[in-house]
């Protein structure tokens, strides 16, 4: 058997889950021409999501048929994560674990593109005096709770 990390064996895991629905979608025919009308991604400032600004100031959802995709940017996991659950977004990058949690509470969500293996793209922002993981020893440590803090 493959030794596979705990994060990538998670992100297999989600991805079987979450593609698992496709196999029953095979008969449902996919138009040949993007349907009209707009489309809307929720994104937040994060490095992963860079390639959504980089494919509108290429042109190239206009390239692809696409004439009204529109990025919404979110600088909070809970509000992006409301948007698309009430329906305000038609995708949204957000966490694996976000999307299951949404697909597990009856939501009408996909998951239909995994972006990335965060490996070492995440930082703790911290005071002067704070050099190491030991120097938050008795220190407050503020997380978002229910995202990937």
């Amino acid at each position: 058997m493959l030794n596979l990390t705990g994060q990538f064996r998670a992100l297999v895991v989600a991805a079987t889950i979450g593609f698992a629905p496709l196999a029953h979608a095979a008969d449902t025919a996919i138009p040949a021409t993007p349907e009209a009308g707009s489309f809307k991604i929720g994104i937040e400032p994060w490095l992963g999501y860079g390639q959504w600004h980089v494919a509108e100031a290429k042109g190239l959802f206009k390239a692809s048929g696409l004439s009204d995709v529109q990025i919404v940017n979110f600088t909070e996991d809970k509000d992006i994560n409301a948007a698309l659950a009430s329906g305000q977004l038609d995708a949204a990058n957000i966490a694996t674990h976000t999307a299951m949690g949404m697909v597990a509470a009856g939501l009408p969500v996909k998951i239909v593109l995994l972006l990335d293996v965060s490996m070492t793209a995440d930082a703790m922002i911290a005071g002067k005096d704070v050099n190491s993981v030991a120097d938050l020893k008795g220190k407050q440590v503020a997380f978002e709770e229910g995202t990937t803090s």
